[in-house]
């Protein structure tokens, strides 16, 4: 049997995947070149019993949002009171039975279909095509996986079952799923912290930016590389939360372009200024300006709209306040001085990708952060929860030849 293991990031937006073959970890890079796999599930509009998936099923989605679903991981073990809000909030074009009344059985439905996808299904879907890909990639089966989950997911037992009975479906017959916390931690002592750096540095403050929520976290490193954490984790607004003072500014301004402050924008064209955002959101990190174009977006009107890198950091404003808030408190819970020298703060996640986040909390904290992880700070989570497996698979062989260590 293989020993290969994937470790895989469920992230809200994307599922990123790490593979740990023959005493490496390398990421898995899928079809379209990315490390990432969009988490999109779309009906196809020509065979509604074919779903299309990842970056073809975002595509799809922009012509047709009455049939997609994504942001799936939220829904895993939600509350219907909880689904229905997060429909609400986040302006998703399907809804969500928490239990269905005639199977028992989580799913999605669509406001312009009569069709149902349950959530076990669609998670299958994803988990199955990153291990078809890493499969490909490696040339052997891969039966073993470690399932990097948000606290939501994890410290439930219903959502710990939910995602591993999705990824026995797709074809694993060893799963266990982590806390993302701990995967992006055992990530950053395997990537990019070397022993010279752990020695100098007592603390690490982790700072976690995933699109539903940022999350904050005190670690005590000793001079062999374990880390604990010391406080408990602190929860913040995530990339979601900008993207919605995003599309609430572009609607705002859409509104006054057409003169009236009372006109709705529907499902679908809420969908396409969401996808339109989070591009504007990747550009405006290093771009001066970025530039919305969307013909016929709502009652025959189109959106045209140039967004200057100044008032983008303006809107970003409140979200970058309440992280350093959260950063504060935890330095703080953890006794250390936020004038002091003995701690180093790490920014990973997706949004840590944006320069311009991490230039804001720079300026903002006023404390060095550490750019070890700037090239690769969204994969410290896939890449962690694959070290992790290795425990699993090599668990007859002496700590000292894993990948990484945690208490």
């Amino acid at each position: 049997m293989s020993d290969a293991v994937l470790g895989i990031d469920l992230g809200t937006s994307y599922i990123r995947c790490a593979i740990w073959d023959r005493g490496t970890v390398r990421m898995l890079t899928f079809g379209d070149g990315e490390t990432k796999l969009p988490a999109y599930i779309t009906i196809n509009p020509d065979d509604n019993k074919e779903c299309i998936i990842g970056a073809a099923g975002k595509d799809l989605s922009t012509s047709h949002p009455e049939s997609c679903l994504f942001q799936l991981i939220h829904f895993v073990g939600c509350a219907q009171e909880q689904a229905d809000e997060a429909v609400r909030g986040y302006h998703l074009p399907f809804q969500f039975e928490a239990v269905s009344t005639s199977n028992d059985v989580a799913r999605f439905s669509f406001n312009f279909s009569s069709q149902h996808l349950s959530l076990r299904s669609t998670l299958c879907r994803l988990l199955r095509e990153s291990r078809e890909q890493a499969e490909h990639l490696i040339r052997q089966p891969i039966h073993s996986c470690v399932l990097a989950a948000p606290l939501h997911v994890a410290h439930s037992r219903e959502g710990i079952a939910a995602v591993e009975e999705a990824a026995m479906r797709a074809g694993f017959t060893t799963v266990s799923t982590v806390p993302a916390f701990e995967a992006i931690l055992a990530g950053c002592l395997s990537q990019s912290l070397t022993p010279g750096v752990i020695k100098a540095v007592a603390h690490l403050v982790v700072v976690d930016f995933g699109a539903e929520s940022t999350r904050v976290r005190v670690f005590k490193m000793d001079s062999e590389g374990r880390a604990s954490g010391i406080t408990q984790v602190r929860l913040g607004p995530g990339g979601l939360s900008l993207d919605l003072a995003l599309m609430q500014y572009c609607v705002d301004t859409f509104q006054k372009q057409a003169s009236s402050s009372t006109m709705e924008l529907d499902a679908g064209a809420i969908h396409r200024l969401r996808i339109e955002c989070e591009e504007a959101k990747i550009k405006l990190s290093t771009a001066q300006s970025f530039q919305f174009h969307l013909p016929m977006l709502s009652h025959g009107r189109d959106f045209f709209h140039r967004l200057s890198m100044a008032v983008f950091t303006e809107i970003c404003g409140p979200f970058v306040q309440t992280i350093d808030k959260l950063i504060y408190e935890s330095i703080l819970a953890a006794d250390l001085r936020p004038d002091g020298d003995n701690f180093r703060i790490l920014l990973v996640g997706g949004g840590a990708r944006m320069p311009l986040l991490r230039q804001l909390i720079r300026w903002s904290n006023g404390h060095t952060l550490d750019n070890s992880l700037a090239g690769f700070a969204d994969t410290a989570c896939a890449y962690g929860a694959a070290c992790l497996g290795v425990g699993e698979v090599l668990r007859e062989k002496p700590k000292k030849e894993r990948s990484c260590v945690l208490c």
